[in-house]
């Protein structure tokens, strides 16, 4: 069997829900271990990146002429990060007035993280004491975070203490070679719903593959897939020789998702409502056609599809990368996929 449970380009996460959010609001810097804190160069024995928390006796302050100034922080595994907040130094004129937040699973391969409107400067401190806090519009996964200073009081110089809160994260990964799936059977072996929610991350370096596909008896569809880098996603709510109107609906999102970097999708459904969120930034839309449900048979695949799965569907190419926490409506598909659960299938091909 080709399909590995874990993918071999994550590292280990711990046990907290990697799909919950209440409660997922614990200071994180502050625990860490000095050798967690690290930074480009530091100005004076005092001034070292172990001083960067918030309400420290001092706070990190690269050398003068540093070129690419930046202070890293390893939370030694994967955690789900919802704020970030700055301070000055510690009784000082030193303090970054704005900056950038960068994050990743490798120190070696960076994200920016861009708020709402593609902007990626947050803005910082006015002063040394008061704590600067940001609420990020979309939560996001990582093990590594680098905070890059743009500009800081010019009557002193660059001085910062950090805090990140968020709470760990539990990653259930699929790794999918190109020649594998697996499906979910629905409980009552059907799935007949007003409203449904399918979310779940992905990364992969291939421009196509397909994601997740479902379909059922009476023209109702929903696939998610990359083309040429870009999201699709498809869906129709069915079709009747008496309704006048197409059902299919087609919403494109992102470019350049095949950069081997962690996205978020998530679908939300309420009626012909619908919501497309990739990496925080949504689109909303109005599905076609006349009806309000969404009815699907017997199955769910994830990554591709295979043998005789394949002939409902024009050819997709299979998913090849990772695929963690896939969530339909409230159940953790991969989660069952990782425990062998009875109403999961490994699919190969040949």
């Amino acid at each position: 069997m080709l399909l590995r449970l874990f993918c071999t380009l994550l590292a280990a996460v711990s046990g907290a829900q990697g799909w919950g959010y209440y409660g997922c609001d614990e200071e994180l810097v502050g625990p860490l271990y000095a050798r967690s804190l690290g930074a480009s160069s530091y100005y004076g024995l005092f001034t070292t990146p172990r001083f960067a928390r918030l309400h420290g006796i001092s706070g990190w302050s690269p050398r003068i002429g540093d070129p690419n100034p930046w202070l890293q922080i390893d939370l030694m595994k994967k955690h789900r990060i919802r704020a970030v907040a700055t301070q000055g130094s510690f009784n000082s004129w030193d303090w970054v007035t704005r900056y950038m937040l960068l994050y990743g699973d490798r120190v070696d391969s960076w994200t920016p993280f861009y708020q709402q409107g593609h902007n990626a400067t947050f803005f910082g401190n006015v002063n040394e004491s008061a704590v600067v806090r940001h609420d990020l519009h979309y939560h996001f996964t990582a093990r590594y975070i680098r905070i890059v200073p743009l500009a800081w009081n010019p009557r002193g110089k660059i001085g910062l203490r950090l805090g990140l809160y968020g709470c760990p994260y539990k990653s259930d990964v699929l790794y999918f070679d190109g020649d594998d799936a697996i499906s979910y059977r629905f409980p009552r072996g059907v799935s007949r719903s007003l409203w449904d929610v399918f979310a779940f991350s992905f990364k992969t370096e291939e421009k196509d593959g397909l994601l997740l596909h479902a379909e059922g008896a009476q023209g109702d569809y929903v696939t998610l897939e990359l083309q040429g880098a870009h999201l699709l996603l498809h869906m129709s709510l069915g079709s009747s020789p008496i309704q006048p109107r197409p059902g299919h609906t087609t919403v494109s999102a992102g470019g350049v998702l095949n950069d081997q970097h962690w996205h978020y999708v998530r679908v939300d459904r309420f009626g012909r409502q619908a919501n497309l969120t990739l990496d925080g930034y949504v689109q909303r839309f109005i599905l076609n056609g006349d009806f309000e449900k969404l009815n699907l048979d017997t199955e769910m695949f994830i990554g591709g599809l295979v043998g005789a799965a394949r002939k409902n569907l024009a050819y997709r190419h299979n998913f090849r990368g990772c695929i963690e926490n896939v969530i339909f409506n409230r159940v953790n598909i991969a989660d069952l996929a990782v425990r062998r659960h009875s109403r999961i299938t490994f699919e190969a091909s040949g």
